[in-house]
C-alpha cells in the first residue's frame, strides 16, 4: 500500500465523518473536483474501489490512529 499524505487522511477522514465533498474542498480550499481527484488518487493507494471501502480499509490499516487524528483535528484549527 502506498502511503497516504496528511492532506489524503484529512479528505478520507472528513468522508468519514459524513461531510460533504463541498465541505472538504471548503476545509481544505481545493476545488470539488480537487477532493474527487484526491479521492481517486486515495483508492488507487489503498487498493480500494470505492469511498466506503476506502474508509474501512483505511480503519483497518490503522490510518485513523488517535494520534493523527489529533494533528489532523488541530491542522483542522489552525485554519480558522
Amino acid at each position: 500500500m502506498n502511503e497516504l499524505t496528511e492532506s489524503d487522511i484529512r479528505t478520507l477522514f472528513g468522508i468519514a465523518m459524513g461531510k460533504s465533498r463541498l465541505q472538504i474542498a471548503k476545509d481544505e480550499g481545493i476545488s470539488v473536483f480537487g477532493v474527487n481527484r484526491r479521492l481517486e488518487d486515495i483508492y488507487s493507494k489503498l487498493g480500494a474501489n470505492d469511498v466506503v471501502h476506502a474508509v474501512s480499509l483505511a480503519h483497518a490499516e490503522g490510518i485513523f490512529t488517535p494520534d493523527k487524528l489529533q494533528k489532523i483535528r488541530s491542522s483542522s484549527r489552525k485554519k480558522l
